[in-house]
């Protein structure tokens, strides 16, 4: 999905916002990972997020085996919250379209805490 979005993103069809990871006990891994992934095919401006714990999983040794992953700066991954919440706000209203692929937590608190944001910029999920 992430390969797809960025690319759509790279040609112009979609504009790819933010991306934030969660879950699996190692959203930060998940997001280091999207960094490389996003890096590697040249969309290095979307802003990719650390967001929730989730369910604590086992990673498998090559899911985090992509050159470069061990080399993206932590200071290029956000706080999954506040980008969230920067994104809806800059966004135009009934702008977002909002996919959501793993754990629903970071969306869910999203709403739960800005719930007129979310229904002034979304558009669909």
């Amino acid at each position: 999905a992430l390969l797809v979005a960025a690319m759509l993103h790279l040609h112009n069809r979609i504009e790819l916002c933010a991306v934030i990871c969660n879950g699996g006990g190692q959203p930060r891994e998940r997001a280091q990972l999207a960094r490389c992934v996003l890096d590697h095919l040249g969309a290095v401006n979307v802003p990719v997020g650390i967001g929730s714990e989730g369910t604590p999983y086992s990673a498998q040794p090559h899911e985090y085996n992509l050159e470069g992953f061990s080399t993206v700066e932590p200071s290029r991954l956000l706080d999954g919250r506040a980008l969230m919440l920067r994104t809806l706000q800059l966004a135009r209203p009934k702008s977002l379209r909002v996919v959501l692929i793993s754990s629903l937590r970071d969306f869910a608190d999203a709403v739960a805490s800005h719930p007129s944001l979310v229904l002034e910029k979304v558009h669909m999920v």
